[in-house]
């Protein structure tokens, strides 16, 4: 009888202590605030009472603070089962990737932000295009012979009257103007001979057929572009040789500015090098790189399309090829690229963020369905782009792509930064993104876990 006894009294309170061992064991792994263990004057609380009453609440904050932490990981994992084989996803918070269901798929327009933050990287922020205008040296004011306008990759180059404001996007214009004004400014009243026009910087001249959108949206890019190919005096044409259009621009400005033209507009496969009789007569600079993407990409909500950017970074991965890999290709420009995305994905992961790096590009602004790219890649394309802002503002945008599909870099929730880069069939995403935003937003409060202010110290809900 008394073996009974004691069995009944002494086997509750081992379970007891054992609970309470494992619970102090869980709690003393975090860090804790330590309060003074002696009485207190003030308040007439026995010490011992005291300990009790912290510990207990310490223990409690362990429980609630795991059981929210594992509801937000099933949460999580819930958001992340939403992504099929056509789709990607990253949620991060910026040091740390929270949830990642990646692979490449096609991003369309929001491809062009990749290509950018690769360019940046590789030929530098301050890297800028140079149009260049040689000809014979001017006597009394002509120049005797013909003058040729040099392409430098720069896809900006536009004039005042077509490219000029109202825009309907952001790009700067590089004003061929200048090129007029600085002959002008030098005395130059005539040029007796025709003025042509070179592309030879990028040997991808012909628009890729995979592009499968009007010629307003992309059009045919090349070294030297002016007001995207378009004819001046009928800015809804454009022409079928993007540098011949160039050099009838050219003509037409010229002629507008006060200097005579006896010849016509016409092309070469090269120009002659300065020295050969011919000398640079005038110079334009494009803006610097980390000027045009940080200002293209500046705040929150931008909308990023095809029309004015396509050739922009189409031309960006032709001089990336130019530069880093010697072929002025769309082929060099990718293989460059990838070679860049590799480095970064073998080297420490702590650079990346986690991300999941992968790339297989074949043109700059995604038009190309076979052109794929993680979410990874673009959320670190976002962060060099981000860095280079020395205000620190944050990038977000959307994009569209045929099919219904969409890709969008958004942050939700006011709190500390939780960033969602998510690319699908549009219904998919538009509901990654509501759940991310509800689920950020009511982490403590409608996950169904009680707070530790409604526990009582026996651990269960304290009452009304």
């Amino acid at each position: 009888m008394v073996t009974r006894i004691m069995a009944a009294v002494l086997v509750p309170t081992l379970v007891l202590a054992a609970v309470w061992n494992w619970a102090d064991d869980r709690e003393s792994a975090r860090p804790v605030v330590t309060v003074p263990a002696g009485p207190s004057a003030e308040s007439g609380v026995p010490s011992g009472a005291m300990t009790a009453a912290l510990s207990w609440r310490r223990v409690a904050e362990v429980v609630v603070a795991d059981e929210i932490a594992d509801r937000r990981r099933l949460d999580l994992a819930g958001i992340a089962a939403l992504i099929a084989g056509d789709a990607c996803l990253v949620i991060d918070t910026g040091s740390e990737v929270t949830v990642s269901n990646d692979r490449t798929v096609p991003l369309g327009p929001a491809q062009a932000v990749v290509v950018a933050a690769a360019a940046v990287m590789l030929l530098g922020p301050d890297h800028r295009p140079v149009t260049t205008l040689i000809g014979p040296a001017p006597v009394d004011g002509v120049i005797d012979g013909d003058i040729t306008i040099v392409g430098g990759g720069d896809a900006l180059l536009g004039t005042s009257s077509v490219s000029g404001a109202p825009r309907r996007d952001p790009l700067p214009t590089t004003p061929l103007e200048s090129l007029a004004a600085a002959l002008g400014a030098a005395g130059i009243v005539a040029v007796s001979g025709d003025v042509i026009g070179v592309a030879d910087r990028y040997a991808d001249i012909d628009r890729p057929q995979a592009w499968d959108v009007p010629l307003s949206e992309a059009a045919r890019v090349g070294a030297l572009l002016v007001d995207r190919g378009r004819i001046r005096t009928g800015p809804e044409n454009f022409a079928l040789d993007p540098a011949q259009g160039a050099a009838r621009t050219l003509v037409e400005v010229l002629r507008e500015q006060g200097i005579a033209v006896d010849g016509s507009a016409r092309t070469a496969p090269g120009a002659p090098s300065p020295g050969d009789g011919v000398e640079v007569l005038a110079v334009v600079h494009g803006s610097a790189l980390g000027d045009v993407v940080t200002g293209w990409l500046a705040g929150d909500d931008a909308t990023v399309t095809t029309e004015g950017w396509a050739e922009f970074t189409d031309a960006l991965l032709m001089e990336i090829g130019v530069v880093v890999a010697d072929s002025g290709t769309r082929a060099g420009g990718a293989a460059a690229v990838a070679a860049l995305v590799d480095g970064l994905a073998q080297g420490d992961p702590a650079t990346v963020a986690g991300w999941e790096l992968s790339v297989d590009l074949r043109d700059g602004p995604g038009l190309d369905p076979e052109s794929s790219v993680s979410c990874g890649t673009l959320a670190w394309a976002v962060a060099v782009i981000e860095a280079l802002d020395p205000d620190g503002s944050t990038i977000g945008f959307a994009t569209s792509s045929p099919g219904d599909r969409v890709t969008r870099v958004t942050d939700v929730g006011t709190g500390p930064r939780v960033r969602i880069v998510v690319a699908g069939p549009d219904d998919i995403v538009d509901e990654v993104i509501d759940r991310a935003r509800r689920l950020h937003s009511g982490v403590g409060a409608d996950v169904g876990v009680p707070s530790v202010d409604d526990l009582a110290p026996d651990g269960s809900e304290a009452g009304p």
